[in-house]
């Protein structure tokens, strides 16, 4: 049986690659983790429906830096801003 979760423990810098599933649920909470990372962060073959796209709209409001080039999309956390929403 697969892990139905990640679990990071802190102190060590986390490099690599995974291979997860392209569905909404698997997708939405690593778009909203990639605000935290330093670094540029790729992911491929997101699924093209309203949450993502929404949540992809969302996270370049804030200044997030999104390039999509076929099925890869970069996402470049450097310059989101630490907003207050209403």
């Amino acid at each position: 049986m697969r892990n139905k979760f990640f679990e990071i423990i802190g102190g060590n810098k986390l490099n690599g690659t995974i291979r997860n599933q392209t569905s909404k649920n698997a997708s939405l909470p690593i778009l909203a983790a990639s605000l935290i990372s330093d670094d540029v962060v790729k992911l491929y073959k997101l699924p093209n429906i309203t949450d993502i796209i929404n949540m992809k709209k969302l996270l370049t409001n804030i200044g997030v830096e999104i390039v999509e080039n076929g099925c890869q999309t970069t996402i470049n956390p450097k310059f989101a801003q630490n907003n207050k929403m209403d």
